[in-house]
């Protein structure tokens, strides 16, 4: 009695009042569209690097003997994506592959065996050589198809790096050994990818190892690896805003109909059931659109998150018919605002950062 008494003390009633319903809906859609905003603001990337290891003093004596082999500075030029494909992580793509090189330390020969880690040459030029000084620069126009291991955690907030692993497995460090800088990684300034922009590049050499029987330490094999990275930055909040509006606007009906009294059983009821077959179709929608995956993604815990809550907004309306107990709604409907806003909160700001 004395807990009735504070209810009708506090009127928890007018919170489920449609005027107030209003007001809170609006006020968590911009809580929540300033979450996402500042989350797609600046480069976020979850992909994995390319499993490689740097050249380093120790690792020439450990590894490769007392000293390492010709020193060849590689560079690529990236002239045009074919295909450019984000969600499978494969691409096709025009480059221009070169060598700077002392031909009477390495030859042409040697150089010209280089390969693309998880990539298939589908063509290659003959070799556009110029001596300089000594030094033979050696040039190969190629199209490249290859994929990339890419991390879709963050979908669909999620901006990508791309990796082109450049590798010679005809030698091993001893003989010869990748020199590149970030200077030597160029893309053509006339490329345009629709929805992705290039934000930065990097590279980085050293060499990779292969053990042929796990049992046997000399069975080891190292190739020299030159690896270079592009960042692509998602242009605008297009995919997400079309994606996340639907299950934000079906979310809040059902919590606006819980705005109906137990007069309006049926109506309550029919909208709390009637966004739960929404919410279930939709998610056909969501499986076109999103990557393929082993995994949760944030559109996933999205996803099921409102689909939970609207099973137990279905079950309060359906509960809740007697008039004795129309005191509660108000407090359910903000104990539901509540632990959406701060699910949302936790998935962006902690979730998302991990």
């Amino acid at each position: 009695m004395k807990l009735k008494s504070f209810f009708k003390l506090f009127q928890p009633a007018k919170f489920a009042t449609l005027k107030y319903q209003i007001v809170f809906v609006a006020l968590s859609a911009i809580f929540c569209a300033k979450l996402f905003h500042d989350k797609a603001t600046g480069f976020t990337s979850t992909d994995p690097q390319p499993e490689f290891k740097v050249l380093t003093p120790d690792s020439v004596r450990t590894f490769l003997g007392s000293s390492v082999g010709a020193k060849v500075e590689t560079g690529i030029h990236v002239e045009n994506f074919q295909e450019f494909d984000m969600r499978r992580g494969r691409f096709n793509v025009d480059l221009i592959v070169w060598f700077r090189f002392n031909p009477s330390v390495i030859s042409l020969e040697t150089i010209g065996k280089f390969r693309f880690e998880k990539g298939i040459i589908k063509k290659i030029s003959k070799p556009r050589t110029k001596l300089i000084d000594g030094i033979m620069l050696a040039r190969y126009d190629v199209q490249l198809i290859f994929t990339t291991n890419l991390n879709h955690k963050l979908f669909p907030f999620n901006d990508h790096r791309i990796f082109i692993t450049l590798a010679n497995k005809k030698v091993s460090p001893g003989e010869m050994v990748f020199e590149s800088y970030e200077s030597d990684l160029s893309l053509s300034k006339n490329m345009i990818i629709a929805g992705w922009k290039k934000t930065n590049h990097a590279v980085t050499t050293g060499y990779t190892e292969a053990v042929l029987d796990r049992h046997d330490e000399s069975t080891k094999v190292f190739h020299p690896v030159a690896v270079f990275s592009i960042d692509f930055d998602r242009i605008g909040a297009r995919d997400a805003f079309i994606l996340l509006l639907p299950l934000f606007l079906v979310m809040y009906v059902s919590l606006i109909g819980l705005t109906f009294s137990s007069e309006d059983y049926g109506t309550r009821l029919g909208i709390a059931t009637g966004n739960i077959a929404a919410l279930l179709s939709y998610r056909f929608v969501i499986e076109g659109v999103a990557p393929k995956v082993g995994y949760f993604m944030l559109t996933d815990h999205i996803f099921n998150l409102f689909l939970t809550l609207s099973f137990i907004i279905m079950f309060i309306s359906i509960s809740l018919r007697k008039k004795e107990f129309e005191y509660l709604r108000g407090i359910i409907l903000m104990l539901l605002h509540a632990v959406h806003i701060s699910m949302i909160y936790y998935l962006v700001t902690y979730w998302m950062a991990t």
